[in-house]
């Protein structure tokens, strides 16, 4: 496979949990992978890992809360590839405690990157999406988007926005070969629980 003929996936949250384990799968099956996240310490082991099983990697620090850092990353992976295959959406950050006692600032903290990095992202990448065969994109939201938990107010409101923004963009974007799904994971052993 060519550089050229080789599918292009783009995460963002990849340092660690589930974000790890995607880069793993996808870069394994073949693709090139770009990778961002907050994190670099770790975000720079799994490429070390990924470049030993001779994976495709490039990977940068992204603020996903910010549209023009987004669309920046956009801009590098389009000027390397031109098109990606898969969007992956898995940055995300919990609070914990009751709503009463989260400050304002902690609300915009968790919804700029929970619900507006998501949404920035999927609007930031559709142009690169559109280019490709079949342009997919994977938003990552919580079982807690099924029901709603105490102490998690803002996290449920946040993850049911993502699940909510992630159907209708797929009715949306039907009949245009682009493609939308919405993954509602439980419990993950991954560094955003022990946070």
């Amino acid at each position: 496979m060519t550089s050229e003929d080789q599918d292009v996936a783009a995460i963002t949250g990849a340092g660690g949990g589930i974000g790890s384990a995607t880069a793993r799968s996808l870069g394994r099956a073949g693709y090139h992978l770009e990778l961002s996240d907050v994190a670099m310490d770790q975000l720079e082991v799994l490429v070390s890992e990924l470049r030993h099983e001779g994976i495709s990697v490039i990977a940068r620090a992204l603020d996903v809360g910010s549209h023009a850092s987004l669309e920046a990353w956009v801009e590098e992976i389009a000027s390397r590839h031109g098109r990606i295959d898969v969007l992956v959406n898995n940055a995300g950050v919990t609070t914990w405690g009751r709503y009463a006692d989260q400050s304002a600032a902690d609300i915009d903290w968790l919804m700029d990157i929970n619900v507006r990095g998501t949404m920035y992202a999927c609007h930031a990448f559709l142009p690169l999406l559109r280019r490709a065969k079949r342009g997919h994109i994977v938003n990552v939201s919580s079982m807690i988007a099924l029901f709603s938990g105490p102490l998690q107010t803002t996290y449920t409101a946040s993850k049911w926005a993502v699940l909510g923004f992630s159907r209708a963009l797929r009715l949306e974007l039907q009949g245009q070969g682009l493609g939308v799904s919405c993954v509602v994971p439980g419990v993950t052993a991954t560094p955003f629980i022990s946070d």
